[in-house]
């Protein structure tokens, strides 16, 4: 709940009372509890009622667990009429990226002198097409004074305007000298570009980056938009040009191309709008950022002979403890039994094996419930490299199981259908590791890439008595040299 918030009731009018908080759904806050979670009260404008239902399954329907509606007799209104300020309610620009709008009200000059004023808003003069001397207008003595400033704002611009203020944004007219004679704050119903909900762009098909404009006067506007460099995000064009018509909108849409991502995130991606005869505008967009990955799965029931304990290599071929371990038997290992003849050069996955698209991590939980000791779920795909390269493997995989000391699988990754690791099967293994050389728990030996297409195959064996469904396991390709994600490889077995 908002420290500010004071229990207010309104004064009559369709706007929530100054101490009332306000986010993307409107203005609400959070009071009294319904099965431990906080409820949240929304104040609604009456003509928007319609929008009820959808706001509150946004903000949380299925925790909250129940929605109704009151309508109730607010005090009288008190609109200060006296005010010599006067600004006419705001369009309502959820939804929009950029907004042509008229600043419309009228200022009431109560002395006896004719004053020229300026109306004084926190935007930056680049948010007035008609430059910042149409924000300027001569006010008679004892008169009032109609005032229509044209503006055009990104969402950013706005939500800079007034994210710190309550979604009020604050007006005042004052003299050259810098008097001021009165001012005024209204709310601006415009979404913050960090908080509403972004087109997902995946890794392995890209997606389409959409900017959606509104003009509610009654001009035209010629306008250019770019896509401006953004690090790790290529579009495949960058620019768009734009006629917005009188009281219309539009779309200016920018497809990203398929390509591999640093991280999973919401990136905010600059754009610059330029308006004929006017100046520019930046702002920002958002996009959902998924690093995805495509393979073929399978499960083998007691795909390879149980493995005797102390004869297994775990980690790094390169270095690490030499107690208990066998390197003859790992790298001489073929892929696992299961695994048919040419299975990298086929186009359509074999029996028994079948697409699964996962994220950063292997998706080995697809292939089910490993029934017996041995069992091992498969998982394959290919990427492209475009050069020869050194790289490691990063791998995270399950640990001892809870309260047991009992490891539950077996790892093992061949790429290019080479063993580059094999996780410990024996406790006292994983154990002396951990003490050791705890990186080679993690991290295979060096390989070398080869320019063009590589091939990755991931086992993960049972080393349980009872059935178990296959766990978590994350791989990361990494430069050798630097340790830097390799993000450009994109895994994909389809491709």
């Amino acid at each position: 709940m908002a420290r500010s918030f004071m229990g207010s009731h309104g004064n009559g009018t369709t706007w929530a009372p100054n101490d009332w908080p306000w986010s993307p759904f409107g203005d609400h806050v959070a009071v009294g509890m319904w099965h431990g979670a906080n409820n949240v009260g929304i104040w609604v404008d009456p003509f928007e009622l319609d929008r009820v239902n959808a706001v509150w399954e946004v903000i949380d329907a299925g925790r909250t667990g129940r929605f109704g509606a009151r309508a109730v007799r607010t005090a009288p209104s008190r609109e200060d009429l006296t005010s010599p300020l006067w600004v006419d309610r705001l369009p309502k620009l959820f939804g929009y990226d950029v907004a042509f709008f008229y600043l419309t009200g009228h200022f009431k000059n109560t002395g006896n002198r004719t004053l020229k004023v300026e109306l004084v808003t926190p935007f930056p003069d680049t948010c007035f097409p008609d430059g910042a001397a149409s924000r300027v207008f001569t006010a008679p003595p004892l008169a009032v004074t109609p005032f229509r400033i044209a503006m055009m704002l990104t969402s950013r611009n706005a939500a800079d305007a007034v994210c710190e203020k309550g979604g009020m944004l604050n007006l005042r007219i004052q003299d050259p000298e810098g008097k001021v004679q009165v001012e005024r704050t209204v709310r601006m119903l415009i979404n913050d570009p960090r908080d509403v909900t972004s087109p997902v762009i995946g890794s392995l098909d890209g997606g389409n980056l959409t900017l959606r404009l509104t003009n509610t006067t009654d001009r035209s506007f010629s306008m250019g938009l770019m896509m401006l460099p953004s690090v790790d995000v290529k579009l495949s064009e960058h620019e768009r040009s734009i006629e917005l018509n009188p009281g219309a909108g539009a779309q200016a849409v920018f497809h990203i191309p398929r390509q591999g991502f640093a991280r999973q995130e919401v990136r905010m991606l600059p754009y610059r709008l330029t308006v004929t005869g006017a100046g520019a505008l930046d702002g920002e967009v958002a996009a959902a950022l998924r690093m995805q990955s495509d393979w073929w799965v399978s499960c083998h029931t007691n795909a390879r002979p149980e493995i005797a304990e102390g004869s297994v290599y775990a980690g790094d071929l390169n270095g690490g403890p030499t107690a208990r371990f066998d390197v003859t038997s790992i790298t001489e290992s073929p892929l696992p039994l299961g695994v048919p003849n040419g299975l990298f050069r086929m186009t359509t996955p074999p029996n028994g094996w079948f697409p699964v698209i996962g994220g950063t991590n292997v998706p080995l939980h697809a292939a089910g419930e490993l029934p017996t000791h041995g069992s091992s779920a498969l998982a394959a795909t290919r990427f492209e490299s475009p050069d020869d390269a050194s790289v490691s493997l990063n791998v995270k995989y399950p640990g001892p199981l809870e309260g047991s000391k009992k490891l539950p699988f077996v790892l093992q990754i061949w790429l290019n259908e080479q063993p580059v690791f094999q996780s410990p099967s024996d406790t006292q293994d994983y154990e002396q590791l951990s003490r050791l050389n705890p990186r080679a728990l993690v991290t295979s030996k060096t390989v070398r890439l080869r320019s063009g297409i590589n091939t990755l195959m991931v086992s993960c064996k049972s080393n349980l008595d009872s059935p178990v469904v296959p766990r978590r396991v994350f791989i990361r390709i990494l430069d050798a040299q630097t340790s830097a994600l390799r993000h450009d490889l994109i895994l994909d077995m389809s491709h």
